[in-house]
């Protein structure tokens, strides 16, 4: 994965631009560019939002995370409270602000879910749930992917038998063909699935099985109609 994402992505991890995290219930971060080299930000906002209305906003030109501290710092900041129609407004050149962020958490998160084992994926799906991130259906269709597959493998083993064992005219060429044809309808049925699934415009568990669930009953008609 890290040669894929050098060398074939060709992705700069270091440097991360228009960075939007849903850190609670109704707060939003934003950043327009990040560096994970000295943990710096720009242009930053954090703002918290309740029932369509903006209630609180702290900008600033940067951010940074002072490690022995374990804390980031912003610099040159404006923070406006609205209460109704009337507005407060605070500003000032240095603020030391708790975040439920970490410098980890502004990373590239390309293909992350692929790199973890299933009990660092679950841990991490809890972790993007306390925050409250929208992305978490991402991780979640990753989780279903590699519980479905063992079973796609058994499906269609399954499929191959019974094309192979039924005798037709016109001969072995032909089941060959047929074998390759299925199993092109398959991986181009389970990317479709996939890519609508991380849209997250559909229940991912749903979405992430129905390959499996249209070739099992596949394999019930095929079953049905070979010849004992």
């Amino acid at each position: 994965m890290a040669f894929e994402i050098q060398y074939i992505d060709k992705l700069n991890y270091d440097y991360s631009k228009n960075i939007h995290i849903k850190i609670a219930q109704d707060t939003y971060l934003h950043l327009e560019s990040y560096n994970n080299y000295n943990n710096t930000g720009f242009n930053f906002s954090l703002e918290t939002i309740q029932n369509n209305q903006l209630i609180e906003k702290l900008s600033a030109r940067k951010i940074k995370w002072i490690k022995e501290e374990e804390r980031w710092e912003v610099s040159d900041w404006i923070n406006r409270k609205i209460h109704g129609f009337k507005e407060h407004i605070t500003m000032g050149s240095k603020l030391d602000t708790t975040l439920n962020v970490l410098p980890k958490d502004f990373g590239n998160t390309h293909k992350l879910g692929e790199t973890l084992t299933i009990p660092e994926l679950n841990a991490y799906i809890e972790e993007l749930k306390s925050k409250g991130a929208d992305n978490i259906h991402i991780f979640l269709v990753e989780k279903y992917v590699r519980y479905m597959s063992p079973f796609a493998a058994v499906i269609l083993t399954f499929i191959g038998l019974l094309v192979s064992s039924r005798k037709v005219r016109e001969g072995v060429g032909f089941q060959v063909a047929m074998g390759f044809i299925l199993a092109f309808v398959y991986i181009t049925l389970f990317i479709l699935s996939k890519g609508t699934a991380e849209a997250g415009s559909s229940n991912p568990l749903l979405t992430v099985w129905t390959p499996n669930i249209i070739f099992s009953i596949l394999g019930i008609i095929l079953y049905k109609l070979t010849p004992r």
